[in-house]
């Protein structure tokens, strides 16, 4: 699993995180564990494969936020399906 986690700006409140997450939700399927702050103006998922950084930042434009930037890094699903690697 790669966890993608991407910075933005404009993020204000809690509304703004559900539109990210609805939007990455939307656009992005295979994509799981959605989470985002308008504090931190961040908002990270994780998914099988990594996701081209140019569809994250279309995304991420499109829904009305400046992007900053994105980084990935692998990690292991926690828990039993972790365990027999079916997500």
């Amino acid at each position: 699993m790669i966890r993608t986690t991407v910075k933005t700006q404009g993020m204000m409140s809690a509304l703004c995180e559900k539109l990210m997450k609805e939007a990455i939700c939307r656009s992005i399927p295979q994509a799981r564990n959605i989470t985002s702050s308008h504090h931190r103006n961040t908002t990270a998922f994780m998914t099988r494969f990594a996701v081209e950084p140019e569809e994250v930042i279309r995304i991420i434009e499109d829904t009305g936020y400046r992007f900053i930037s994105i980084s990935y890094e692998p990690c292991r699903q926690k828990g039993l399906f972790g365990l027999f690697g079916l997500f």
